[in-house]
């Protein structure tokens, strides 16, 4: 059986250090199926470019090292793009698959329910379900 895709968005690796919410845990509670978690590799470069930028706060700058790190842990696959835009890449990449994206992205999730694409996102800042 294939194991179905679940893109994490740079927002969404964050949450548990913004919200103290184990998105690890969670979504294995939540999905009751083969799943695979990814990344894009726009989202380790945003994650890198947040550690290092002198504009950011400096609470940014560590729960962005703390994401970095937990990828690292919790071994994601990295999809490759050549878009330069996170978001751009993450709906791209599935349009016409089964995959499943988790973000709180807005802008993100209006755009990929309009492609059909299913969704976990945090709910009232202390779990996850799918919309």
């Amino acid at each position: 059986m294939q194991k179905t895709k679940i893109i994490i968005d740079t927002n969404f690796i964050m949450i548990p250090i913004q919200f103290k919410v184990d998105i690890y845990s969670e979504i294995r509670e939540l999905c009751d199926f083969p799943y695979e978690l990814c990344v894009m590799n726009g989202t380790i470069d945003e994650l890198k470019k947040i550690q290092k930028d002198k504009n950011q706060k400096s609470s940014d700058k560590m729960a962005a090292k703390i994401a970095l790190s937990m990828l690292e842990k919790h071994k994601h696959s990295v999809i490759k793009s050549e878009s330069k835009i996170v978001d751009d890449a993450i709906a791209d990449y599935c349009k016409d698959k089964d995959c499943i994206v988790a973000t709180q992205d807005g802008l993100l999730k209006k755009r990929l329910k309009e492609q059909n694409t299913k969704l976990i996102i945090l709910r009232a800042k202390r779990f996850l379900k799918f919309e």
